[in-house]
């Protein structure tokens, strides 16, 4: 897992996994920002899987 930050309010997560059992990669990253009174929230986010050896894990 990968976070940066962008000041106090914003921060993007990045995540690489494996599916063993079904031979598959998997990536999701994510915008979270800061709602004055909430808190941090997910305000956008991408899912994706793939074959294993289609595309190369870091």
């Amino acid at each position: 897992m990968l976070i940066t930050t962008f000041g106090r309010d914003v921060a993007v997560t990045s995540i690489v996994c494996r599916r063993v059992a079904a031979g598959l990669i998997g990536r999701e990253s994510e915008i979270m920002a800061r709602i004055a009174g909430i808190g941090f929230r997910g305000v956008s986010a991408h899912v994706s899987l793939n074959e294993a050896g289609t595309l190369e894990l870091r």
